[in-house]
Formats: structure tokens, C-alpha cells, sequence
């Protein structure tokens, strides 16, 4: 057990079909031609790969949309699978666009699309029944009950956020959902989706495939004082825990690299291949469980093993979350530098792998005889065993005037398979002469026969392997609402009005000072209408006895409680849970208005409290976490609602104000649209501890003492001495890294009053404010709202960032 690191290890057992052990697919990642030949060559069951549109992987080379379906072909005739990906946000004018980038790639059979946008998910369910959709790892899927709504909703695999532990995978796995897991490369420091920090700092979104991987650069740590990479994963090798990720049920294991040399996926491929089927030999017909420590013991464990160290992987590595919940051993503190690459193991798999690409053996017999069509036999195996063959003929065998052809004439001819997928095995032939000088078969119809014979096998096999050709039905839109057209009848805007100001709080102290400003100016004055109160904020002593009085305040503002960014269902009860959640829920319930909701699993949560009578599950608004780029989201949340939508939804931090007047326009609902005007943009969601990192963690403590023990002044400082500050949430085993600057829009101000975006509410979010500085912001904005003196151009903050308002990301 290395020391400071949180573990525990599975108690499930492998899962077993007809008595053996299930081994998982093997996915791994094809950034262009050269190495999705190399990965089907060194043994993947299944390729994922990118589109010249939509994907995570903007930088990557990727595949044009012929070769993309030249791309769906080769793997079909290899017997595998192909998984496209479209895992970005799609703004509202890219969705139609979106959909018939896939029609193509739909009609020709493809396997699965992996998708982050809630959106895209709800149209694709529409548009293309039948079509395998996996949920995104950006997508955070953290418990059962946000797979289960995902799975209402059409999802047919999720690739849950990479922090889970191998418990956790495995409680995902049972609500009905295959899992997909990474099991080799790089990892993230923020939970993926959940990071702005390369779309805050540099305009380029790790939600539109473009991060600039901020997280391997240098900070300095307040705790040491010196510069180090604290935000720096280590790359992940699953195969020190392969016999514990197939114990948890998993259905496909993923090797990131959809932006490394084929070297990389045919090399890494070749060593979980035989890792795996060395997993399945070992626990035999009877699916005997592996142990961890006979697997460590293995010697073709320790042989893979050690060439994997050689290709292309950082100097450290480790197991990421499956066994620790974070630690200093989970992170490259020194440097994020890549160890050697072994050029001996690299000109080993290009001559193996990359030389040629695979091709699938082939037995051809030719049958000639004298006035007669010359008949071409090719036959092959299919996926599953089972035997595949075709029959051609062409022109008419002739006798020879002169010398006849013979067996290697024709042979030359025939096995000329190079631009094909196949190569001649075993080749056959029988001639039937009938002159005393043999036969002679002209070359053009030799070369016809093995170009039909060649396609009709290709067919034959694609449909043996279960492809036939345009198998996926396409639903027609019949009246289905599409892009936007204007705004839809009945989906009016209505005027600005009311006590706009919302404010969220996350400790004691800001809820004091909020308070205090609603006395002083008078509830029935004060255009503060709603409080968001964060969880960790209830859970603290000195809360309770302002919250009481907030609660007797006559024309209080309302209430809703501020759920947690992320909801994990932890083995070991670190971190917030549903069940301490819902406790603390039907206790305040009954006193708040409403739920800020910030996970899909807390949307289920949501509508199990409603459904169970407490008042406070009642309104809910979504957050600007669950991002809403189109109105096909919104529709989305709606439905998740289980019918109950939410009343309102926090504007995306990353759209322009055009882009959010784009998304009211298409929108066919009436819900109201919340906008952040104040706030440290939430660069990183992190379930790794600066402190912890630093050797300061404050151990595990009860709920209360946890939420007492936030410390706003741990920060970050990168290389331009810009300071980061993180909120350590102990409550829920988190952090949270910080912008440096708020976002601030009171520039602005007056053209969202009067514009298109007719806001139903105005957010201020406080993260790191002290008391003092919360009464100093809350007055300049009550102050704008009311007419007041205050100066647009002179808020009590001296720096600030306009942030996407009026620049939008690439």
C-alpha cells in the first residue's frame, strides 16, 4: 500500500459466460489510416476514431468522409467494430449539420457513436433507431442513477468519468448499461467535460476538442513554495489491474492515443491482446478467478509489462483511480516528460504491423475447361468460423493454337490481391484441356474474374460478419422540430422584470454578508430575489443560526439549495453520497424553494424527493455544468425530469451572447434562462487534492467538521504569477481550481436588459470572497439594478475578464 493514498480493493468476481471468463472488447484508437491498420493487424476488436467534424480530437489528422467510409469497410470485412466520435458540445446552428455528418457512416452500418452533447444524444435517438450510442466520459457519469436516466433516454454503453474506482464501475455496470473504461494512456487532472481552464485562459474548449493542456505546465504550490506539476496525471497502465477491471464487468476496454504515431496503437494493442487472452487461458474453462497476485507473478505479464514501459509512456505511471481515490503517487510532480521509447520495440511492430496492412486469407480455385466459362471459387472464414464463399464466371476457355497456359501463367494473374483486402492462401486450379496444345483463357478475363470475384466476397463476408449493406433505418422527420426557424409560436419572450439578482453562496460568512445587505436596503427594495446556498454551506455550525433567521425574514428572497458539482456513490463514504444527500434534502427540504441541480444524477435524485413530497424538489433549475448549447438539450433535461421540467437553466459559460440569442430561438418551451453576470469561472472540477498533493491533508473528518475546514487561500501560482485559488471541499472529497480573475459583465449590463436574451435571472457567484468583499459586490450590482450612482467602469474588483460574453471559444 503506497503511503498517503486512499485504497481499498474489489470484492466482486470475474463474470463468466458458459463457465469462462467474459474478456472484455479491446477498443483501441485509430488517428489515421496507418494506425487503424495497425491496430486491427496487432489485435483490437474495435477501433474508435474521428470524423473531419465534431470530435474531441480537433488536432488530430482524422478521417475525411470517404475515408471514413473506406475506414467502416476495412474493419467490417475484418469481422470488428468501428465507434465514430462526436464527443463535443454542438451549438444550436451546428445540429442539423451534425446529424448528416453521420447519415453516411449510419447507413453504412456504423457500430456506435460516442457522444458528449445531451442534445445530439436526444436527436440521434430520434433520427436513427437502432443506432448504438455511448454516453461520453466528458459526460462525468459518476453513480447508477445518472446511467439510468441515460439509459432511458437510449444509451446503449457509457465510458464513465475515469476518477471511478473499480467499485464504482461496477455498481454503473449493474443498472443495465455496458461500461467502457480506459485502461492504458493519458488521464486528465479535471473530471473530463468539467474544464475550462484551456477555454478561460487561451479561448480554446476542451469541449470543442481543442485543449491546450494547460494542466502539464509548471505552478507553484502555496503549501511547499516551490514549482512543480501538480496538475499532471500520470499516464494510466491497466495492466497491473486487468484481472480486477474485467472482475467489474466492464464490456470494453479503451486505449486512449487518437493523437499518437500508429507505432503507439499497434504496439499497445499487440501487448493487451496477448494480456488478455493470457487472462482468459489462465482462468480456463471453468472461468477460475485470477488473483492479483497470481497475475503479478505471471511471466507474460511481466514481459508486456515491460514493453509497454517502452512505448511512447510518461517516466511515471500507475493505476489512476481504479485502487486510489487521489494521492501525490497519482500525479507527475517532477515533470511530465515521456521515458525513452525503445527504437528496437518501434521497428519491431512497424515491420510486424505497419509494413503491410492486414489482409484476411483468401483460398481461390479456378476451373477451365475448352468452350466453356471459366469459373473463379473464392472462399474465406467469417468472424464467428463460419465459412464464406463465392462464385464467378466470365468469358470462355479456348484451345490453344500454340502453347497452352500453364498453372503459373495463370496463377500470376489471379493472386494479385494487393489492393484488395485479402491474400491468396491456397491457390487451385483444374484445367480440362481438350487439344493437344492446352487451353488458353485471355488475361482481361482473368483479371474480370478476380476483380468480381474479389467484390462479390467482399459483400459475401460483410454480411456473414453481420453487415449488410445500408442496414440502419433512418427515421424520417415527419413534423419533428429541427433547427432553429425563428422564435416558434408560442415560445414569446417576455420583458425583464421582478428582483432579478441570484445569488450563490458557498460558506457561513457570505450568507452573513448577504444577509446583512438584504436588511440594510430592506427586503421589498433589495433586488436580490433568490439565494443559492451550496451544500458544504448548510453542513456548517456557523450557518445554521443565519439560515434560521433568513428563513423568518419577512419578503426573504428564495431559497434553493446548490447540490453538489459532483455526486459519487464511494465504497469507503468519502465524499457526499445520495443517501447523506437525500438525508440532509428531506431535512431542508421542507424549508427551501427549489434545487440547483448540477449532475444527471442529481436530476434523478431531484424527481424521487418531488415524487416523494418534499416541497423543495419541486423547482428545479439546471446549472451551467449541465451544459446547454441547444434547445434538443433542453428538451433533453425535460425528459430526464421524467416529465417535470426544470423552470430554468444557467446560461453555458462558453457561448457568446449571439450563440445564447441563437439558443432561445430555437428553444420550444417556455423556461427561463439564468445568467451569470459575477463570478470566478470553475476552471477545474477535481476529484485529486492540491493539499493532499502537498502533504497537508486534513484526514477524513465527519460531515460537519469537513465542511469547517474549507480553505479558501490554497492556490495555485503559474509561470505569468497569475494566482489560482482552489477551494478544498472536504465534504465531498473535491476541489475546485479557480480562475484568477472573476467574470465580470456589468459592462454590459444595459444591452441584456433591453435586448434578446431577456434573462429571468442574474447570477453572482461567490467562490474565495471574504465577507467584506461580498457586501462590497452585492452593493455595486443591487446598486445597477436600482438605478443607482454606481459606475459601470469602476467595480470595488480591479481586475476582471469579459470571459465568452462577447468572445467565443474555437
Amino acid at each position: 500500500m503506497l503511503k498517503g493514498c486512499h485504497r481499498w480493493q474489489p470484492s466482486f468476481i470475474m463474470e463468466r459466460k458458459n463457465n469462462k471468463t467474459r474478456i472484455p472488447e479491446l477498443l483501441s484508437p485509430a488517428g489515421d489510416r496507418a494506425a487503424l491498420s495497425g491496430a486491427l493487424a496487432a489485435g483490437a476488436d474495435a477501433v474508435y476514431l474521428g470524423g473531419n467534424r465534431f470530435g474531441a480530437r480537433a488536432y488530430a489528422e482524422n478521417f475525411s468522409d470517404e475515408a471514413l467510409l473506406d475506414a467502416l469497410r476495412l474493419v467490417h470485412l475484418h469481422g470488428r467494430k468501428l465507434y465514430l466520435t462526436v464527443n463535443i458540445l454542438i451549438r444550436e446552428s451546428e445540429l442539423q449539420e451534425a446529424e448528416q455528418f453521420l447519415l453516411r457512416p449510419v447507413q453504412a452500418g456504423l457500430d456506435g457513436v460516442i457522444v458528449q452533447d445531451l442534445g445530439l444524444i436526444r436527436r440521434l435517438s430520434h433520427r436513427f433507431p437502432g443506432l448504438h450510442i455511448h454516453a461520453s466520459t466528458q459526460l462525468s457519469v459518476t453513480e447508477p442513477a445518472g446511467a439510468s436516466l441515460l439509459r432511458d433516454a437510449g444509451v446503449r454503453r457509457i465510458v464513465p468519468a475515469r476518477e471511478l474506482s473499480l467499485a464504482e464501475i461496477a455498481q454503473i455496470g449493474q443498472s443495465g448499461v455496458e461500461t467502457e473504461v480506459f485502461l492504458h494512456g493519458a488521464m486528465c487532472y479535471s473530471y473530463s467535460g468539467n474544464c475550462l481552464f484551456s477555454s478561460m485562459l487561451g479561448d480554446r474548449s476542451g469541449n470543442r476538442g481543442r485543449c491546450a493542456g494547460p494542466c502539464r505546465l509548471p505552478y507553484r504550490m502555496e503549501a511547499t513554495d516551490r514549482e512543480c506539476y501538480p496538475l499532471s496525471m500520470r499516464d494510466l497502465c491497466g495492466a497491473d489491474v486487468l484481472p480486477q477491471l474485467v472482475s467489474a464487468g466492464v464490456r470494453s476496454l479503451k486505449i486512449e492515443g487518437r493523437m499518437k504515431k500508429p507505432e503507439y496503437a499497434a504496439g499497445v494493442t499487440e501487448c493487451y491482446r496477448i494480456l488478455l487472452d493470457r487472462l482468459e487461458t489462465l482462468s480456463g474453462e471453468e472461468g477460475t478467478e485470477v488473483s492479483p497476485a497470481q497475475w503479478q507473478e505471471d511471466p507474460v505479464y511481466r514481459r508486456e509489462r515491460e514493453r509497454l514501459r517502452r512505448l511512447y509512456l510518461r517516466s511515471e505511471t500507475g493505476t489512476g483511480y481504479y485502487l486510489c481515490r487521489n494521492g501525490r503517487e497519482t500525479v507527475s510532480l517532477d515533470s511530465p516528460a515521456y521515458s525513452p521509447t525503445d527504437d528496437a520495440v518501434l521497428e519491431d511492430v512497424r515491420a510486424r504491423f505497419l509494413t503491410e496492412p492486414p489482409r484476411i486469407p483468401v483460398r481461390m480455385m479456378l476451373e477451365a475447361r475448352v468452350d466453356e466459362p471459366v469459373r473463379l471459387t473464392l472462399t474465406t472464414v467469417a468472424q464467428d468460423g463460419t465459412p464464406v464463399s463465392v462464385q464467378t464466371e466470365e468469358g470462355l476457355c479456348q484451345a490453344a493454337r500454340n502453347r497452352g497456359m500453364s498453372e503459373m501463367d495463370i496463377a500470376g494473374h489471379l493472386d494479385k490481391l494487393g489492393g484488395s483486402s485479402f491474400r491468396a492462401e491456397k491457390l487451385q486450379i483444374q484445367l480440362a484441356p481438350e487439344s493437344e496444345n492446352g487451353v488458353f483463357i485471355p488475361v482481361r478475363t482473368l483479371n474480370e474474374l478476380r476483380r468480381r470475384g474479389v467484390t462479390l466476397l467482399e459483400e459475401a463476408l460483410l454480411q456473414a460478419n453481420g453487415y449488410p449493406p445500408f442496414r440502419m433505418a433512418v427515421e424520417q422527420e415527419s413534423g419533428r422540430p429541427g433547427l432553429s426557424e425563428g422564435i416558434r409560436e408560442g415560445a414569446t419572450r417576455h420583458p425583464v422584470t421582478g428582483r432579478l439578482l441570484q445569488v450563490c453562496v458557498r460558506n457561513a460568512g457570505q450568507l452573513s454578508a448577504v444577509v446583512r445587505v438584504i436588511r440594510q436596503q430592506g427586503p421589498d427594495k433589495c433586488p436580490i430575489g433568490r439565494l443559492y446556498v451550496e451544500t458544504g454551506c448548510l453542513r456548517q455550525p456557523d450557518a445554521g443560526q443565519v439560515f434560521s433567521a433568513l428563513l423568518e425574514m419577512p419578503g426573504r428572497p428564495e431559497i434553493y439549495v446548490a447540490l453538489p458539482y459532483i455526486l459519487r456513490e464511494d465504497a469507503r463514504g468519502i465524499g457526499e453520497s445520495s443517501v447523506s444527500l437525500t438525508s440532509l434534502l428531506r431535512e431542508r427540504g421542507q424549508q427551501t424553494d427549489g434545487l440547483l441541480v448540477r449532475t444527471l444524477g442529481e436530476l434523478a435524485l431531484a424527481a424521487s424527493l418531488y415524487r416523494e413530497g418534499i416541497p423543495g424538489a419541486g423547482s428545479v433549475v439546471t446549472d451551467y455544468g449541465l451544459y446547454a448549447w441547444n434547445h434538443e438539450t433542453l428538451q433533453m433535461l425535460g425528459e430526464l425530469s421524467q416529465g417535470d421540467v426544470p423552470e430554468a437553466f444557467c446560461a453555458p459559460l462558453e457561448l457568446t451572447s449571439r450563440e445564447l440569442e441563437n439558443l432561445l430561438d430555437g428553444m420550444l418551451q417556455e423556461q427561463g434562462m439564468i445568467l451569470q453576470v459575477y463570478g470566478r469561472a470553475p476552471m477545474m472540477l477535481t476529484a485529486n487534492c492540491i493539499r493532499h498533493t502537498s502533504g497537508h491533508c486534513p484526514g477524513q473528518a465527519s460531515p460537519e467538521q469537513a465542511a469547517a475546514r474549507l480553505v479558501p487561500g490554497t492556490e495555485l501560482t503559474d509561470r505569468k504569477g497569475q494566482r489560482l485559488p482552489i477551494s478544498v471541499l472536504c465534504d465531498n472529497c473535491m476541489n475546485i481550481v479557480w480562475n484568477s480573475v472573476p467574470t465580470s459583465i456589468h459592462r454590459h449590463l444595459s444591452g441584456v436588459l433591453r435586448g434578446r436574451l431577456c434573462p429571468a435571472g442574474l447570477r453572482v457567484d461567490l467562490s474565495t470572497e471574504t465577507p467584506e468583499e461580498t457586501e462590497e459586490i452585492l452593493g455595486f450590482w443591487t446598486s445597477l439594478l436600482a438605478g443607482g450612482d454606481g459606475d459601470p467602469a469602476q467595480p470595488p474588483y480591479e481586475t476582471y475578464t469579459n470571459g465568452h460574453f462577447r468572445t467565443g471559444v474555437n
